[in-house]
């Protein structure tokens, strides 16, 4: 096996002295947004016909929400009407669909493809788009993330979680996965081992999936009480932020209380738990393992492929038939994580597209095939690296260098 070397940017020396500020790398042997950067230059240089799948647009995505919201909200109106079984249907159908098509549009938001409908990140109509996708949206995906989600891409396992936390509560370029780690119940983050500071070396041990089932049904009885505490946390980052970031965190954490306090005034008015119950229950359900789209919650535990290369990033394909592509709709294709990392430029629809482009890309990658027991053993009590960030920060042994040529895949 042939190991390429690590982009100089990626190196700091380690006489530099400790500072949130400068982002310091001490000590780095592997980069995972290096890694996916490197992928996307080999796959585009053997398959040029990807720059197609690059300039499609799917801002008909959008326009689905006239379809998917009027269903979602006659639900929700209607659910005093509604028998218990009638509800869990709904839960589990248009509840699931809502949240997906709320985080497929702000996927596609947050990383400037629909720029051209709704400007630049953080500008008043950006603010209004994101707010709008995610009315009646709670916890699956708290919209002041995909605030900061371009970071996730850019600084994928090279924040420790107090880094990440500092620069979140500055408002500034963050892992969204790690920076909104600071409360007890958090999707992202606490599926993982992490390193909670590199000075020392420290890590957070994963917490076990009871509890944090238990966490989450703790902040969704609790949840205007979360919603404040995400406006509070906006309007306090600090006085140096960037005035339209701090600004378009303050806008989505105002949306989420407000679509909270307008969902529970409308089971005050019908006297009836069922329209609050239906708006927490979807949320609640999609967040747990009864949900097929738990499995992608998890798409950073640190793997190795067939060739030994480290890998931060995995998929969880579904079978190649009408079931699976039923299953990739309904997931949004959200499945689709190493492709979507390598190319988050690309519409999510086109990344069944895009890995049978270039199928040596990713044939020989780990992976976590959906309706594998096998795979949800792994996500319920694996003990998984975030990222591969204990090698990058020099916690576990690693090879130097770990990048693997393409003519070795």
């Amino acid at each position: 096996m042939r190991w390429s070397t690590l982009p100089r940017a990626c190196i700091v020396s380690t006489a530099a002295p400790y500072d949130i500020a400068a982002a310091p790398y001490d000590i780095v042997s592997f980069s995972a947004s290096s890694w996916h950067r490197q992928r996307r230059r080999e796959i585009l240089a053997a398959h040029p016909e990807v720059q197609e799948l690059i300039v499609q647009s799917d801002e008909w995505i959008a326009l689905l929400g006239l379809l998917v919201l009027p269903c979602y909200f006659h639900v929700l109106s209607h659910a005093a009407q509604l028998s218990m079984p009638e509800l869990c249907l709904h839960v589990c159908g248009i509840g699931s669909l809502r949240a997906n098509w709320a985080i497929y549009c702000s996927h596609a938001l947050s990383h400037g493809r629909w720029s051209a409908m709704v400007g630049p990140s953080c500008s008043a109509r950006f603010n209004i788009a994101l707010a709008a996708a995610n009315i009646g949206h709670a916890f699956q995906v708290i919209p002041s993330y995909w605030v900061m989600h371009q970071g996730h891409h850019t600084r994928l396992g090279s924040l420790s979680l107090l880094e990440a936390r500092a620069r979140a509560k500055q408002a500034r370029p963050t892992d969204g996965d790690l920076g909104i780690a600071t409360r007890l119940f958090s999707p992202p983050a606490h599926k993982y081992r992490l390193v909670r500071d590199r000075r020392d070396k420290s890590e957070l041990m994963r917490q076990p999936e009871s509890l944090h089932q238990a966490m989450s049904a703790l902040v969704h009885a609790i949840a205007p009480i979360a919603f404040a505490g995400y406006l509070v946390a906006a309007i306090r980052t600090d006085d140096q932020a960037n005035p339209a970031l701090r600004r378009s965190l303050a806008v989505q954490a105002c949306a989420s209380l407000c679509g909270y306090l307008g969902i529970a005034a409308l089971s005050v008015s019908q006297a009836s738990w069922a329209p609050l119950g239906f708006y927490l229950a979807s949320s609640l359900f999609w967040l747990s393992p009864l949900n097929i789209n738990f499995a992608w919650t998890s798409p950073h535990p640190c793997q190795r492929g067939d060739s030994g290369q480290l890998q931060p990033t995995v998929s969880f394909y579904t079978p190649r038939n009408a079931f699976g592509a039923l299953l990739d709709v309904y997931m949004g294709w959200e499945n689709y994580h190493v492709e979507h990392h390598d190319f988050p430029d690309i519409a999510q629809y086109l990344l069944p597209r895009l890995r049978e482009i270039a199928p040596e890309a990713y044939e020989g990658l780990s992976t976590l095939p959906l309706l594998e027991q096998r795979t949800w053993g792994v996500l319920l009590r694996g003990n998984f690296s975030y990222a591969c960030q204990d090698i990058s920060m020099g916690v576990e042994e690693a090879p130097s260098v770990l990048f693997v040529t393409s003519d070795t895949r």
